[in-house]
């Protein structure tokens, strides 16, 4: 047993995906995207010298795949480029949904215990008949939940309607905004010009679209993985309800 603890153990994130986007906005103000030695990463994200702390962060960062390695250096992911500097308002929920989950060992504690209750007792006898050691699970607990809940508040916080309201409408009042939103019906036409119109909630997606172009898909593609990190995120209330 204590073999499999050592060899489990160093496949967690220490420090949650909030933390870790932390260290990656210092280090982008650091020395922006260029390859550095580990060393020069860990004092580009704050610390004085690579020490067990820092080559921890920096081995979190690389986890969550907001760094790269080359060779003998790093640098900022596309994925942490995504999110610290987003091309449009789905880019960073988007990266932000992806790289909470990218951990392995998050993934599997996703997909052991869906649902937004867990009791922490719950979460570290899996742990433990896992091989992990009781250092690693007081880190993997906190680490785990704080991501999970900053990746939800994320999600929550991307209204797809700012984004896909063709921008003619943008200076409307609040009240003739509020008029595009899609009905229940989903069989409004779209205005001219506009080439989907999509509905985020957690546990439903319901839109119509009129795509010409491969932009138009994309867009559209881009605006549906969103949501599927939210509804990962954060599962339908009604089949934890029945559950």
């Amino acid at each position: 047993m204590e073999g499999e603890k050592r060899s489990r153990s160093p496949n967690y994130p220490a420090i949650s995906l909030p933390d870790a986007i932390e260290r990656l906005n210092l280090l982008v103000e650091a020395i922006g995207t260029h390859a550095a030695p580990r060393e020069l990463i860990a004092k580009g994200m704050g610390y004085a010298s690579l020490s067990g702390a820092s080559a921890s962060a920096v081995s979190a960062l690389q986890k969550f795949g907001l760094l790269d390695k080359s060779g003998g250096d790093w640098r900022v992911s596309q994925r942490g480029l995504e999110i610290v500097h987003p091309n449009s308002p789905s880019e960073r929920p988007q990266a932000i949904a992806a790289a909470a989950f990218t951990p392995p060992l998050f993934a599997e504690l996703r997909d052991k215990f869906p649902g937004r209750v867990i009791h922490d007792d719950l979460i570290k006898n899996y742990l433990v008949r896992n091989g992990f050691s009781s250092g690693a699970i007081s880190l993997i607990i906190p680490a785990y939940r704080q991501t999970v809940q900053f990746a939800e508040t994320e999600s929550e916080g991307y209204d797809s309607s700012r984004e896909l309201v063709p921008a003619e409408h943008s200076q409307m009042q609040p009240q003739t905004q509020q008029a595009l939103t899609l009905p229940s019906s989903g069989n409004t036409p779209l205005p001219q010009g506009d080439p989907f119109r999509l509905s985020l909630a957690p546990g439903r997606l319901q839109g119509v679209f009129d795509l010409r172009t491969e932009a138009d898909a994309d867009d559209m593609i881009q605006a549906i993985n969103a949501w599927k990190g939210l509804v990962r995120a954060k599962p339908n209330e009604d089949e934890e309800a029945a559950n």
